[in-house]
C-alpha cells in the first residue's frame, strides 16, 4: 500500500522569503547595522587606498625586490636611493616647475573667465542668453577629443608649438565650469542685485563683494577640478611639446622608459609619488569646501 502521507514540494519562494525576512531583521538592528556599515566602509576605504600604498612601497624598494613572485606587500629592504636618483639624474625638477607654472596660470585665467561669463549669463541682460545657455548645455555632451584637431591647428597658426602657452590658452574657457558657477550665482536673489544697483554699486563691485564670497565653495571646487585636469594632462602636451625643457610631469615620466622599451619601475614609482604630492596637498587643504559645494548641489536637486 502506498503511504497516505505525500511529500510536499519544496517551495523556493517561501524559503527565500524567510531568508530575506531574517536578513532584514539582522540589518535593521541598530548595532548590527553599524557593524555592517563600518565594515563596508573599511573594505571600500582599503580598496581605494591600496593603489597609493602600492605606489609608496614600490618607490621604496629596489628593482630586484619588485620582480619577485609572489610580490612583497611589505617591503623587506627600504631604500631612498630611487628618489635621489630621480632628482639627480633626470629633469624631474624642471618638469615639476613647468607643471606648477602651467597649472597656476591655467587656474587663474580659467577662474577669471569663468566668473565673468557666469555673471554675464546670470545677471546681465545678454541678447539671446537663453539660446547661448542651450548651446552650452549641448556642448557638454561633446567629448573633448573632438577639439584636439582644431586646437592643434590654431596653436600651429599662432606659432605657439613647443611653448608652455600652448598648454594654457586652449583650455582657458570651460563650458562646464561656467554652467556650474552660474547655478551657484542663481541663488542670489535679483532683488538683492537691484537694491545694490540702486545704492550705487557697480556690477564689478557686486560681483566681487557679493556673488564671489557667496559662491566660495563652488569656486574652490572649480579650482580643484581645473588644477587636477591641468596637472594630469598627458595627451595634449605630448602633441604640442617637443623639447625636454618644456615637458610637464605626466609627459616627462616617459623619460624613465629605458632604451629597450622597458620601464624602470622603481624610478617611475618614485617620480610618480613626487608628482602626486602637490595635488594631494591641494586636495587636503580644499576638501572642506569641496564637500560643502557637493552637498549644496545635492540639496538643490
Amino acid at each position: 500500500m502506498h503511504s497516505s502521507d505525500t511529500r510536499k514540494k519544496f517551495d523556493f519562494n517561501e524559503f527565500f522569503a524567510k531568508v530575506k525576512k531574517i536578513l532584514l531583521q539582522i540589518i535593521t538592528h541598530s548595532k548590527t547595522k553599524k557593524i555592517v556599515l563600518y565594515t563596508l566602509l573599511t573594505v571600500f576605504a582599503a580598496l581605494m587606498f591600496f593603489p597609493f600604498y602600492w605606489l609608496l612601497i614600490s618607490a621604496l624598494q629596489r628593482s630586484e625586490d619588485l620582480t619577485t613572485l609572489p610580490p612583497n606587500f611589505f617591503p623587506l629592504r627600504i631604500t631612498f636611493n630611487n628618489f635621489i636618483t630621480v632628482l639627480q639624474e633626470s629633469k624631474l625638477l624642471r618638469y615639476l616647475a613647468n607643471s606648477l607654472i602651467v597649472t597656476s596660470i591655467s587656474v587663474v585665467c580659467t577662474l577669471f573667465v569663468t566668473i565673468l561669463a557666469a555673471f554675464a549669463l546670470t545677471k546681465l541682460k545678454v541678447p539671446g542668453r537663453t539660446i547661448i545657455i542651450a548651446i552650452m548645455l549641448t556642448l557638454i555632451i561633446l567629448p573633448s577629443e573632438l577639439l584636439i584637431v582644431t586646437n592643434y591647428s590654431t596653436i600651429i597658426q599662432l606659432g605657439l608649438q613647443d611653448n608652455l602657452a600652448a598648454l594654457i590658452l586652449p583650455f582657458v574657457g570651460s563650458v562646464y565650469y561656467v554652467l556650474i558657477l552660474r547655478n551657484s550665482f542663481l541663488v542670489s536673489s535679483d532683488k538683492i542685485y537691484a537694491a545694490a544697483r540702486i545704492d550705487g554699486a557697480s556690477n564689478w563691485r557686486y560681483l566681487w563683494r557679493v556673488l564671489v564670497p557667496q559662491s566660495k565653495p563652488t569656486i574652490i571646487a572649480i579650482v580643484l577640478f581645473n588644477a587636477l585636469a591641468s596637472w594630469n594632462s598627458f595627451l595634449w602636451p605630448m602633441l604640442v611639446i617637443k623639447t625636454d625643457e618644456n615637458k610637464t610631469l605626466p609627459f616627462g615620466l616617459l623619460t624613465f622608459v629605458g632604451d629597450d622599451d622597458r620601464m624602470k619601475i622603481e624610478l617611475t614609482m618614485a617620480a610618480s609619488l613626487i608628482a602626486l604630492i602637490p595635488m594631494l596637498i591641494l586636495f587636503l587643504t580644499t576638501r572642506k569646501f569641496l564637500i560643502k559645494a557637493i552637498s549644496r548641489g545635492g540639496s538643490k536637486g
